[in-house]
């Protein structure tokens, strides 16, 4: 257990990488794609602050301690990260520094940030966040081809969210969260030797630095950066980009489905925003929802794409998102059925969505929970083994 402050967390990892690229020759090439963008722009193994890791931390979640090799919180640090460019004065020595901590046995995490031009003021550049997984196979075999998965959070959430482990305690106490990212992907791996284990990337909020761009920036900005910086080998189109989103980030993956449905290979939303402030099909999917629909049914036949959604039977959103499923399944992206299948129901109760889980084809109600953290920890890493699963096929 790694138990540091936060001041001081991820410190001594970067020393020691430090140390030890310092007595590597100069000049010596960078073994990965992305070390130019990590030396300049990341920090490895380690979180940068952001308000849910303040929040987190200050619940304790250091002190509760950290799991082996998950990316160490430290509230010292802060995103942009300003390290020398190519060619620059002590690049040599940083990207020694990077090559030397990634070359460790395992996989690895960066917290990182990347340029993206701003929709207003028009031709602005802004720093937006997000955090990568680098997998132990990719690291090895960086040439190799593989999948993308996106992980949007809901307005409370952000990138660091995924990677820290759980609070006990109250649902409604600021730091409750974490969802041990790293300890699933890497579980995964180990179980799937021969695959080819997905990027993971993961994003703040729809809020904040790119609320202007956000539909573009989960369309364009994102993937291509994503492509050309990890993964240039690939061409970007023929990249299978996939995205897991919770509430508000679900709905704004929607909208930027609708912005470019061939961009994406899966989505699974859960508890998604149905409402004025995220997604109405009548505004946001203009001028032809049905139509919209009927293309995302064709694609899902074709099988270039896949669907999944979730929500909790008590989520105030249940009725809307449950009409839109509904509507969607009316167009032939989901398998017709007149009744779901019922599992785990309360002892001694007839079976409902509101006494068992109930589950439509793609489509999964979770008794009893509302729109909060309780809901997302059941189906979150069924959804993520899912997304796992169908970005390894296609990237055989």
């Amino acid at each position: 257990m790694n138990r540091d402050a936060p001041e001081d967390a991820g410190v001594a990892v970067a020393d020691a990488a430090r140390d030890a690229g310092a007595s590597s020759r100069e000049g010596r090439a960078a073994p990965w794609p992305f070390v130019a963008h990590a030396v300049e722009r990341c920090y490895v193994d380690r979180l940068a602050r952001s308000d849910y890791l303040a929040d987190w931390v200050a619940a304790g979640g250091i002190e509760r301690g950290i799991p082996q090799g998950d990316p160490a919180p430290s509230l010292s640090l802060s995103l942009p990260s300003w390290g020398p460019r190519e060619g620059a004065q002590g690049f040599d020595r940083a990207r020694d520094a990077v090559t030397s901590a990634l070359a460790s046995p395992g996989s690895h995490v960066m917290d990182c940030t990347l340029q993206a031009r701003a929709q207003d003021p028009p031709h602005a550049l802004g720093a937006i966040a997000y955090a990568v997984y680098l997998p132990e196979d990719y690291l090895r075999n960086p040439s190799r081809n593989r999948g993308v998965l996106v992980m949007i959070p809901g307005g409370r959430g952000d990138r660091t969210r995924w990677f820290l482990t759980a609070k006990p305690g109250s649902l409604f106490e600021r730091g409750t969260g974490g969802l041990s990212l790293r300890t699933h992907l890497d579980r995964w791996a180990s179980e799937h030797p021969g695959a080819a284990t997905p990027l993971v990337v993961t994003v703040d909020g729809p809020t904040g630095a790119w609320i202007d761009g956000r539909v573009e920036f989960i369309a364009r900005d994102l993937p291509s950066h994503i492509a050309a910086t990890y993964l240039p080998h690939q061409r970007e189109r023929e990249t299978a980009f996939a995205v897991q989103a919770i509430s508000i980030g679900a709905a704004f993956t929607m909208r930027a489905v609708r912005r470019d449905p061939a961009r994406f290979a899966s989505i699974a939303l859960m508890g998604m925003f149905c409402d004025r402030k995220g997604l109405l099909p009548e505004r946001d999917l203009a001028p032809d929802p049905e139509g919209f629909y009927r293309s995302l049914a064709d694609r899902v036949r074709s099988g270039a794409l896949a669907v999944r959604l979730s929500i909790g039977r008590r989520d105030t959103l249940y009725e809307c998102n449950k009409r839109w499923y509904f509507a969607l399944q009316q167009a032939g992206v989901f398998a017709r059925a007149e009744e779901p299948d019922y599992e785990q129901c309360d002892a001694g109760t007839s079976p409902s969505s509101a006494t068992c889980w109930a589950r439509w084809p793609g489509f999964t109600v979770i008794p009893r929970l509302g729109h909060h953290y309780a809901a997302v920890v059941p189906i979150f890493v069924e959804d993520l083994r899912w997304q796992l699963d169908r970005l390894s096929a296609l990237a055989r």
